[in-house]
Parts: structure tokens; C-alpha cells; sequence
């Protein structure tokens, strides 16, 4: 039986985000198991969204100059290869240098699979649930593989997904993508969306202050890996749901204030836990703030520029350099501070911020529409 090239574009989605998201849950505890201190441990996460930052930027603006899938096949298979490298990790230096190379060929493939979406005119809040749930799924299996074997296997298996979504990518058609010239920095484009770029840098810097060191946070809560992997996967599970069922019904710029508030209220609530189950229900807020700030975004940008991969490629960066920067302050706010639950107060803040940013900007152009 065939299979049609939407499936395998859904399949494609669902397995490479299970793969990814594996790949990142038990990297503070791999860490910790080879020594590394939570200082370290905020520049790997660093390292590898830096990473992902550069080849996402580079590989998009490639995908739109040429107009190929090329980059969508080769990076889930190299994807495959260093996420193999993970698992034959020995010490402290080779896993920041293997997870550097991971995020390099993470980031390669995402921009073209959208444009994908577009050549297919698929729909954006669909296409990326399949992605939060191949999260959820992937969060559970790594609790189960680590929980009955150890935390290195599940290197191994992701590995051995990423394959399996080559074989998925390349049984698809090449899609007849218009090309575009699109320079190497394209100041124009960061002045069109420059709002919707900087609230969701400062919202994800935020984020990735308490992400880096949450495995740990849950653990000091009196969680095992299982139960870490299973809180984890509340979050994209319930993404997966909001995607489907509501972001492509709201406008874009609604969906980011729901998103940003949304995202307040998670952290702010994560700062008042002190029993593991009460992380459940903040657990399913995270997740309405990412569906609706992230597919929000990403409609913003695409549906008003002909650039899909480019524009992609430049939210994808900005979510990166997000994650580079939030680990480096959230390792040190753990160092400093002997402890995670100030991390959550921090990202509170920051993430206030940018509520502020992004209602004061959507106030402010209201009110020249109604002057003129």
C-alpha cells in the first residue's frame, strides 16, 4: 500500500521531533553522571543552541535561494549520526563537543520541512502538533529506556528514529519551490518582524533559564526518571492538542499574547510548587503557551512573506539563541544560588517582560491606525 506524501510529511514531523526530543531530556543528568557542574553543564546547552542558531539561519536561507528538499534529507541523516556519537560519549569534553554537532545538524532540516508544508499547502498548527506529539511520545519512551536500562541508550534509539525519518523524507517527491534571492543578512526582514523576534527571544531566554536544570528541579521534588519523563510529556501531549483543535481558528497576533501570558502564568505557578503532582496541571499550561506563542509566531512570519524557509530559518535561530543564553544564566543562577526553585522566580520576571514589550507594541499600533 502507498503511502501519500502527507502522511510521510506528518510521519517525518512526529518521528524527528520524538528523536530530538529524546535526545535533550536526559542531557543534564548525562552531564551530571560525567561531572560536569551545573556552570558546565549551562555552557553545553549553550554550545549546542549556538549551534543550531548558525546551521538553522544558513540551511533555510539555502533551502529558499535553491528551492530544494536536499537539506531536509541530509540533515536527518547526519542528525542520526551525531545523535549516535552521543551515545559513545566518554567524558565531559567530548559531550560538549558531540552535543555542539548535534544542534549543528538539528538545525538543518527544520526550515525545509515547513517550506515542505507550504509546496503542500498543508496547515501550520496541524503539521507542528504532529511535532509536540512525537515530543510526548519520545519524553516517555527515554524515561522507559533509562528507568529499565541506562540513560545512554536512549541515545541509541534516537539514532535509529532519525533513520527511520530519513526513510520517511526521501520516499517524498521533490516539491517545485519558487526561489528567492535572499541575502546572507537581510536587515529588511529582522525590521518587518522585529517585535515578534525579540518577545520571543527574551520569552525563550526565560524559558531555557528553568529548562536547563528542570530534569534536576523534578528530581529535588521527589521525582524518579520515569516520572520526570512522564511530567515532561504532559506538556507536549497537551501541545498537541491546542495545535489541533485551535491555533489555525485564532489570528497570529492573538495566539502570541495568549502565548506570552500563558507562559507567565506557567512560571510564575512553577515557582510555588512544592509537591511533584501539583507540576501537572502547570505542566498543561506550558503547554497552551507554547502551541499558541509558537504557532503564532511562525504564522506571522510566513503567512506575510514569500521567504517561508528564510523567515523559518530566522524564528528557529531566534528560539536558539534563546536556548543558548538562558542555560548560561540559568547555570549560574543554580550555582550561585544552591538550588533550582530561583530559576523559576527569574524566568518569571523575564518572561513578564516581554508581555509587557509585545502589549505595548500592539497598543501602540493601534492607536497610529486610529489617529489616521
Amino acid at each position: 500500500m502507498r503511502v501519500s506524501d502527507s502522511a510521510r510529511l506528518y510521519l517525518v514531523q512526529f518521528l524527528s521531533s520524538e528523536a530530538v526530543a529524546a535526545t535533550s531530556i536526559f542531557m543534564p543528568n548525562l552531564a551530571k553522571n560525567l561531572g560536569l557542574t551545573d556552570l558546565l553543564l549551562g555552557f553545553s546547552g549553550a554550545a549546542f543552541g549556538l549551534a543550531f542558531l548558525a546551521s538553522s539561519y544558513f540551511f533555510a536561507r539555502k533551502t529558499d535561494v535553491e528551492g530544494t528538499k536536499r537539506y531536509l534529507d541530509l540533515g536527518l541523516i547526519l542528525s542520526a549520526l551525531t545523535t549516535g556519537l552521543l551515545y559513545l560519549t566518554p567524558d565531559p569534553w567530548s559531550l560538549l563537543a558531540f552535543y555542539s554537532l548535534a544542534g549543528a545538524t538539528m538545525g538543518m532540516y527544520p526550515a525545509a520541512l515547513v517550506s515542505y508544508v507550504f509546496g503542500k499547502k498543508g496547515r501550520l498548527g496541524r503539521f507542528s502538533a504532529y511535532g509536540s506529539l512525537g515530543s510526548g511520545l519520545g519524553w516517555i519512551i527515554a524515561g522507559l529506556v533509562s528507568q529499565y536500562l541506562e540513560i545512554r541508550t536512549v541515545f541509541l534509539l534516537n539514532a535509529a528514529v532519525f533513520v527511520f525519518s530519513f526513510l520517511a523524507s526521501f520516499g517524498m517527491p521533490k516539491i517545485r519551490a519558487e526561489r528567492h534571492n535572499v541575502p546572507l543578512f537581510s536587515p529588511e526582514l529582522f525590521r518587518k518582524y522585529w517585535v515578534v523576534f525579540v518577545v520571543f527571544l527574551i520569552r525563550h531566554v526565560g524559558a531555557n533559564i528553568v529548562w536547563i536544570v528542570y530534569p534536576l528541579y523534578l528530581a529535588e521534588l521527589g521525582a524518579n526518571l520515569l516520572t520526570v519523563s512522564l511530567l515532561y510529556a504532559a506538556n507536549p501531549l497537551g501541545q498537541f492538542l491546542f495545535m489541533y483543535v485551535i491555533t489555525d481558528r485564532l489570528s497570529p497576533r492573538r495566539l502570541i499574547t495568549l502565548g506570552l501570558l500563558f507562559s507567565f502564568l506557567a512560571f510564575f505557578a512553577m515557582s510555588l510548587v512544592t509537591d511533584i503532582w501539583y507540576i501537572v496541571p502547570v505542566q498543561v499550561l506550558v503547554a497552551a503557551s507554547w502551541s499558541c506563542l509558537y504557532v503564532g509566531a511562525l504564522r506571522d512570519v510566513t503567512e506575510r512573506d514569500v521567504r517561508k524557509a528564510t523567515t523559518t530559518g530566522l524564528l528557529n535561530s531566534v528560539i536558539y539563541l534563546g536556548n543558548s543564553i538562558g542555560p548560561l544564566v540559568g547555570g549560574a543562577v543554580s550555582e550561585l544560588s544552591g538550588g533550582y526553585r530561583g530559576n523559576t522566580l527569574i524566568a518569571t520576571s523575564v518572561v513578564f517582560s516581554a508581555l509587557l514589550l509585545y502589549a505595548g507594541n500592539q497598543w501602540k499600533a493601534k492607536s497610529q491606525v486610529s489617529v489616521h
